[in-house]
C-alpha cells in the first residue's frame, strides 16, 4: 500500500517514471494464494477452514438478500410518492402542511 501510494503521488509530483509493476503484484498475489494452500492443509486452521467455506458459501444467498430488499424499497417508495403526489396536488389541504409534508418527503 504504502509503495503505491509513492507511485501514484509522490513519484507523479517528482516526475521520476518507473516501469509498470502490475505484474509484479500479480506474483505477490500468487504467493499469497500459495500461503493459503498450506494453511489449508493444517489440522490447526480446520475451524476456520469451517467458517471461510461457510462465509463462501453464503454469499449466493446474500445477493439474493439484497436483490429483494431493494425491489421491496423500490415499490414502497413508488407507493409513497403516488400518495404524497394526490395528498401535494390537493387544493383543500393547507398550504403550510403541504410545503411541510413536501419538505420531509417529497425531494431526496
Amino acid at each position: 500500500v504504502l509503495f503505491t501510494f509513492f507511485e501514484l503521488y509522490f513519484f507523479d509530483m517528482m516526475e521520476v517514471s518507473l516501469p509498470n509493476l502490475t505484474f509484479i503484484r500479480l506474483l505477490r498475489l500468487l504467493k499469497l494464494i500459495k500461503v493459503l494452500r498450506v494453511v489449508r492443509v493444517m489440522r490447526l486452521f480446520h475451524q476456520l477452514r469451517v467458517l471461510v467455506v461457510a462465509i463462501a458459501s453464503s454469499v449466493s444467498a446474500l445477493i439474493w438478500s439484497i436483490v429483494f430488499l431493494t425491489i421491496i424499497q423500490c415499490t414502497a417508495g413508488l407507493f409513497m410518492t403516488q400518495i404524497m403526489l394526490d395528498f401535494l396536488n390537493d387544493p383543500s389541504q393547507p398550504e403550510h402542511v403541504r410545503t411541510q409534508a413536501f419538505h420531509y418527503f417529497g425531494r431526496w
